[in-house]
């Protein structure tokens, strides 16, 4: 049964091999702690500085039992991962932050009410389901580039997918005069304001 706090020399199991990975396996080991990696990638930038390595699809349950029996504590590097597969390492190890954090990541809108819920201020949004809702959307947009909201300079909307993908990935700006790109139950449409947030989900 794994102890809290971990004790020295403990394996902290990561899924994900790309930079943020590498920077939590360098954290660890300055921390005294070990690394394991579950990666797709054969040469990931996790894996060239962790003591282990898995290289599996993040899926499969043969792979999963293996890495879970070969660390401590599960933790994850970004969220286009399988939270399927989550679930079964949870069932195997601890799990931080636990894959109901995963799912909320995962999807947009979900992740947008969630921080909202919890009194935080992100960019104006709104889902946009189809074609009618976007161009509706546009046209209350319109001339709000200038307009005042808040002390912040408001720009035109962006086009965000809702879906998991990397984070600026399928994001689109959408002039209020411009084409209308294509939208569906999966695109967010968030109002895009000037500011210093490095934070994806504020904006």
């Amino acid at each position: 049964m794994t102890r809290f706090p971990l004790p020295p020399n403990a394996t902290i199991g990561l899924v994900g091999g790309g930079q943020l990975g590498r920077m939590s396996a360098l954290a660890a080991a300055r921390l005294g702690y070990r690394c394991h990696i579950l990666t797709r990638e054969t040469d990931s930038p996790a894996a060239q500085v962790s003591a282990g390595v898995t290289i599996s699809d993040y899926t499969d349950p043969e792979s999963l039992r293996a890495f879970a029996a070969a660390v401590d504590v599960i933790s994850f590097e970004f969220e286009n991962i399988s939270a399927e597969g989550l679930d079964l390492l949870e069932s195997l190890k601890p799990v931080r932050p636990s894959p109901s954090i995963l799912r909320i990541s995962q999807d947009r809108i979900v992740e947008k009410s969630f921080v909202n819920g919890l009194g935080v201020r992100t960019a104006p949004w709104r889902p946009a389901g189809s074609l009618a809702e976007l161009d509706v959307y546009k046209r209350q947009a319109r001339g709000a580039e200038t307009a005042p909201d808040r002390g912040q300079h408001r720009l035109p909307p962006g086009d965000r997918q809702r879906s998991v993908g990397e984070r600026e990935s399928g994001v689109r700006r959408c002039r209020p005069t411009g084409d209308t790109p294509s939208a569906t139950s999966r695109n967010v449409i968030p109002r895009l304001v000037r500011g210093t947030s490095r934070s994806p989900v504020l904006r």
